[in-house]
């Protein structure tokens, strides 16, 4: 039998049948690094938000568990949060820097929107997903999702296009650009690109800088990274 089969023979001893337990974990350690590299840019970003939101007795969620559960509970695509996260780079010098109930404005309710991190996640995740995609979840969907009423998600979604000036186009070499930034910066190790992507780079060079270290130089162009 040996001599017939010594392909099946050595098989058995020198070799284990595949599995996808490793792959599956390098995969749940990318994601969780996203959550991470999302979590850290709302914190960049909004300061002051932050500080307010910090997690008491309340029963408010941590920012990280906040982007983790909306990110869950939508079923977001790795395209769509990357979409998303970089229009946070796009509305990042429209934030006002000092708090909001300093603010005068007339359009009150558009500066305290403006100035909410999770906010303008949510805002910037919904565009995200129009930009994307065909099909949607509607306000509503949303407002069920996020815990926001219906007014709030349609107003956190026209200031974040009235700040960014309504352009939400990303070029494709711009996004593949991107990409790489998010790769290059987010923690844990990313899964195989697929056939044909050309985010598979090297990126050594960027080891010694940490993400929150970027995220103040990030521009619209990106010709920091």
């Amino acid at each position: 039998e040996q001599r017939r089969h010594p392909r099946r023979s050595q098989g058995n001893v020198a070799q284990k049948p595949p599995t996808l337990v490793r792959q599956q974990e390098r995969k749940a350690t990318f994601v969780d690094g996203l959550v991470d590299s999302a979590a850290q840019m709302v914190e960049v970003i909004w300061p002051l938000s932050v500080a307010n939101h910090k997690p008491h007795s309340g029963g408010v969620l941590s920012l990280r568990r906040y982007i983790e559960e909306t990110l869950r509970r939508s079923r977001t695509s790795y395209s769509t949060l990357q979409v998303a996260l970089y229009y946070l780079v796009l509305i990042m010098p429209c934030v006002p820097k000092s708090d909001f109930t300093m603010q005068q404005s007339v359009d009150s309710s558009s500066v305290r929107a403006l100035q909410c991190g999770r906010r303008m996640f949510l805002a910037a995740l919904i565009l995200a997903s129009k930009y994307l995609q065909d099909r949607n979840y509607s306000a509503k969907a949303w407002s069920k999702m996020s815990g926001l009423k219906v007014a709030e998600i349609n107003l956190n979604e026209r200031t974040f296009l009235e700040a960014v000036n309504w352009k939400l186009h990303l070029p494709e070499p711009l996004f593949k650009r991107w990409t790489e930034v998010v790769l290059r910066y987010t923690p844990g190790q990313a899964p195989q690109p697929a056939e044909g992507s050309e985010c598979n780079g090297s990126f050594d060079d960027g080891e010694s800088l940490t993400w929150k270290d970027i995220i103040p130089k990030l521009t619209p162009d990106l010709d920091f990274v």
